[in-house]
């Protein structure tokens, strides 16, 4: 196995664009996993996906639920998401 990084190929369907347009924000957020709670802050946000930024380890294809507060912060929004 090498540890040589290789270029994507140019027919991948993955070439760094996204299906839904990410939103940047700065947003302090609550998410579960079935062990724990854990705090965050949301980086960016679409339709299809967001990033969390948090000191705690979570590991690709996890279950999380996320809680967002509404932009008034008196109501949140329960959302089930996988990492």
């Amino acid at each position: 196995m090498s540890d040589k990084v290789e270029p994507a190929d140019s027919e991948s369907p993955h070439r760094g664009e996204r299906a839904h347009p990410r939103k940047l924000c700065s947003l302090s957020v609550c998410y579960d996993d079935v062990d724990s709670s854990h705090k965050g802050v949301m980086q960016n946000i679409s339709l299809g996906g967001g990033f969390i930024e948090t000191n705690d380890l979570v590991s690709i294809g996890q279950e999380i639920f996320l809680t967002i507060p509404s932009t008034n912060n008196k109501n949140f929004y329960r959302i089930k998401g996988e990492v």
